[in-house]
């Protein structure tokens, strides 16, 4: 091996050495001020440079490889790298797909075997990233936690925080509420805001409707409908408001039993998934029944005319109720002063159709069945002119009950 060459540079205007060597060479420089050392060969060579400011170039066919001690480094190294068989751009890549937005970052679809740019943020492990999903989900499930999601598909690549928020924090549909019904029963002024009962041959009428919408940004335009027996009566505005006209206006009566039931329906639009919904509001029912009397009466009527004269003198009734047909169930009436006094029979009226009795307690205790006689069957009119067979009881003594004891009916 030929003697190592030792090179020292510091002379004025020495700036560059240049050693070519087919054997093995060391070169040792200390510099002063900017050195540059080029070494060719076709051998692999080895360079130690010890300096506070170093710039080193390598060019090789093969792989270079470069060792440095300084405090300051700048390296550059060229080699081949068989260029213009490799893409220089991402996007030059067959399995990139899509052009990326400010922001994105290339993430792998497995369900599509491809690289795609999606939005995404956070990362690197520091718990703020959000996963995306791999493909795209319909939501089925029928639980009533998923109502306001079902059906809708969340396309691949959705953020899942997105997905959790509509599972977790769920769309509120909004409510319509049906506050009354405004009109007149028999000529007088009527507000309905509940559930009424009205006695068989009864007109009611109805002109205005008194409603509150939720949100009417939600409700889709032209669904908010007034139904009257499930069928739509008229469409309403989306608005809450108190006088809203009926139109046409509604009049009602009938002579049997009978019910009208009124609400309002509605379809809710404002989810941000484009999911609609139809809503209902509350309902008001208005009822027709037959009434239900006990009398006290100083005479037992003996025809249908006295019959129907007692049955609409509210000056001897004790206790009303308007009802349907009880069938086994009982039903509660409170006596006054008239059924405790000398001379005034206590008298049960109700219709025929209702079957006979079948006991009376006294405050639901002592049997009193056995006090109440039928006198017979009338055809009773009432006060809206609709005749009906009733049945008349009384009872074998006058003056037989105490003002404030209840008297239990039960009916075959």
């Amino acid at each position: 091996m030929s003697t190592p060459a030792e090179i020292i540079l510091g002379g004025d205007g020495i700036t560059s050495v240049s050693v070519d060597s087919t054997d093995g060479q060391s070169i040792v420089v200390t510099p002063v001020g900017g050195t540059v050392v080029s070494v060719g060969s076709a051998e692999t060579q080895s360079i130690s440079i010890y300096s506070d400011s170093v710039e080193v170039a390598v060019q090789s066919s093969d792989s270079p490889s470069v060792s440095i001690s300084t405090d300051t480094i700048s390296v550059e190294v060229a080699t081949n790298t068989n260029a213009g068989q490799w893409p220089k751009r991402l996007r030059d890549l067959e399995d990139v797909v899509g052009d990326p937005s400010s922001g994105q970052v290339l993430i792998y679809n497995e369900g599509e075997n491809n690289f795609q740019f999606a939005d995404q943020t956070g990362g690197g492990g520091d718990g703020d990233s959000n996963e995306l999903t791999d493909y795209a989900i319909t939501v089925t499930n029928t639980d009533g936690a998923f109502s306001t999601i079902k059906g809708y598909t969340y396309e691949a690549l959705t953020n899942m925080t997105d997905v959790l928020n509509d599972i977790l924090n769920p769309y509120t549909k909004t409510s319509v509420s049906l506050q009354s019904l405004r009109g007149a029963a028999n000529g007088a002024s009527l507000t309905v805001t509940s559930s009424t009962d009205f006695e068989v041959g009864a007109s009611i009428t109805l002109d205005k409707i008194y409603y509150i919408v939720g949100d009417v940004n939600k409700v889709k335009d032209g669904s908010l409908s007034l139904l009257r027996d499930g069928a739509s009566h008229q469409s309403l505005p989306e608005i809450s408001t108190f006088d809203v006209p009926i139109d046409p206006v509604i009049n009602s009566q009938y002579n049997s039993l009978a019910q009208d039931i009124y609400k309002i329906t509605f379809v809710d639009n404002g989810n941000p998934n484009g999911q609609e919904y139809n809503g209902t509001s509350n309902s008001i029912s208005l009822n027709w029944k037959y009434r239900f009397s006990l009398k006290s009466y100083n005479f037992i009527p003996t025809n249908s005319s006295e019959a129907t004269e007692l049955f609409n003198n509210p000056e001897f009734t004790s206790s009303t109720i308007l009802t349907n047909d009880p069938g086994g169930n009982s039903l509660d009436f409170v006596c006054d002063e008239l059924n405790a006094t000398n001379g005034y029979y206590s008298i049960l009226m109700y219709p025929k159709a209702f079957g006979t009795i079948k006991s009376v307690l006294q405050n639901n205790s002592t049997d009193s069945t056995a006090d109440f006689v039928l006198e017979g069957e009338f055809d009773v009119t009432n006060i809206y002119g609709v005749v009906i067979p009733y049945y008349l009881y009384r009872t074998n003594d006058t003056g037989a009950y105490n003002d404030g004891i209840t008297l239990t009916v039960t009916l075959n």
